[in-house]
């Protein structure tokens, strides 16, 4: 646990978006019926309250799942011009035998893997488990 420690805190910043990202479904929609917030965004209606009109709550609803896709779609053109970090066509075993002998990913392509050497954990356990 202490070998990566920017691995560690990159998987936590990540993590922590894809929380905040639920969560925001969640928050923008409580604001919906906050007193406050729909006097200032709302509009008075006949019975002397305020709401906000169905068009701005699908808005603000939809809004982030059309950013998302929208995101989606530039992604796939950014890394088809500028492409992912190489990582000279390794599996995902041989990746992850790199990652244990503590290859830097600088050093993926002139480091041999040899996944004959010896068992990986996730192949042994896959063996204990047919078994």
């Amino acid at each position: 646990m202490h070998s990566f420690p920017k691995a560690r805190a990159w998987s936590i910043v990540l993590s922590t978006a894809a929380v905040m990202e639920g969560y925001d479904l969640l928050l923008v929609t409580s604001f919906f019926a906050s007193p406050p917030w729909t006097k200032q965004y709302g509009t008075l209606q006949l019975n002397d309250k305020y709401e906000l009109s169905a068009a701005w709550q699908i808005a603000l609803y939809n809004g982030p799942a059309v950013g998302e896709i929208v995101e989606l779609c530039l992604n796939d053109l950014v890394v088809e011009r500028i492409g992912y970090r190489r990582t000279k066509g390794r599996t995902y075993a041989e990746l992850d035998i790199l990652f244990e002998k503590g290859v830097s990913a600088r050093r993926f392509a002139n480091t041999t893997a040899d996944l004959f050497s010896r068992p990986s954990r996730v192949m042994s356990s896959r063996m204990e488990l047919t078994c």
